[in-house]
C-alpha cells in the first residue's frame, strides 16, 4: 500500500513539475502575452514603406512603378530628402518626387529606403 501511495504522489509531483516547466517555456518564447512587439524603428520602417508605395512607386499616377525602384533610384530619393533644406539652383527629378510627400512622411520614407537598400550617410 505504501508503495502505491508513494507512486501516486511521485507521479503527481512529476506532473506538476512538467506543467510548471512547460508554462515557463511557453511564456519565455513569447507565445503568451504577445512579447514586446515591433520596435519604434520597425513602425517607422513599415509606415515609410506604405507611404513610399502609395505616393511614389505605385501602379497608376505615381512618378515611379514598383519595377523602376532600384538601389540607385532609392539613393537619389534619399539624397533629395536629405538635401531638401539646402539651396540649389536647379530642381532634380527626385526633388519633384520628394515634393509629393508631406514633411512628416519624408523621414519615414528616408528611413525605409535607407534601411531597405542599405544606404549609408
Amino acid at each position: 500500500m505504501n508503495t502505491q501511495k508513494f507512486s501516486k504522489k511521485f507521479i503527481t509531483l512529476v506532473a506538476v513539475i512538467v506543467v510548471a516547466i512547460s508554462t515557463h517555456l511557453v511564456v519565455a518564447s513569447g507565445s503568451v502575452g504577445g512579447g514586446g512587439g515591433p520596435s519604434k524603428f520597425g513602425h517607422v520602417y513599415t509606415q515609410g514603406k506604405a507611404i513610399f508605395f502609395k505616393k511614389i512607386a505605385c501602379d497608376k499616377g505615381c512618378p515611379l512603378t514598383r519595377k523602376e525602384v532600384t538601389s540607385d533610384k532609392a539613393k537619389e530619393i534619399v539624397s533629395a530628402i536629405r538635401s531638401r533644406d539646402q539651396l540649389s539652383k536647379s530642381e532634380s527629378e527626385m526633388d519633384k518626387v520628394v515634393s509629393l510627400l508631406e514633411e512628416s512622411e519624408m523621414d519615414k520614407v528616408e528611413h525605409y529606403l535607407a534601411r531597405r537598400f542599405k544606404i549609408k550617410d
